[in-house]
């Protein structure tokens, strides 16, 4: 399992009870990647996958997501943003059709939402074109 995002034992285990309670899992939790990653791994996979559906099944819901795992990283030569489809990915289903909903989704963003949405375009492209680029030197 790929996992960026992480939280201390403790909070995790809780997480879980939390979730196999059946409680609802609120999309604006701090740490939802964490969770995610943790109720992926502790429990079906199906579950997560299905929520994270429901969650993205409109256009609120999909830029909200990509926001909880959109990173903002402080260099000395600057600032650097990352949206990596490898972190999100394992709870879409159909990536290409969520980029073309992206696409779509800037149409209804303000300006200011456009930085999240861009990256994980670029990101998403950027991937596709390593992961075709090491079919070919195979």
């Amino acid at each position: 399992m790929q996992q960026a995002y992480s939280i201390d034992a403790p909070a995790l285990s809780n997480a879980w009870i939390w979730i196999s309670k059946g409680v609802a899992l609120r999309i604006e939790a701090e740490n939802l990647p964490a969770l995610l990653y943790a109720w992926q791994s502790w429990g079906p996979e199906v579950e997560s996958k299905a929520w994270v559906r429901e969650i993205i099944s409109d256009n609120k819901g999909l830029a909200v997501l990509l926001e909880k795992f959109f990173e903002t990283h402080y260099t000395n030569i600057g600032i650097r943003y990352e949206l990596h489809p490898k972190h999100i990915t394992p709870f879409l289903e159909d990536s290409p059709k969520i980029i073309e909903r992206c696409r779509q989704l800037k149409q209804e963003l303000p300006d200011s939402k456009w930085k999240v949405i861009d990256q994980f375009i670029i990101e998403y492209e950027n991937s596709q074109k390593m992961d075709r680029s090491n079919i070919e030197n195979q």
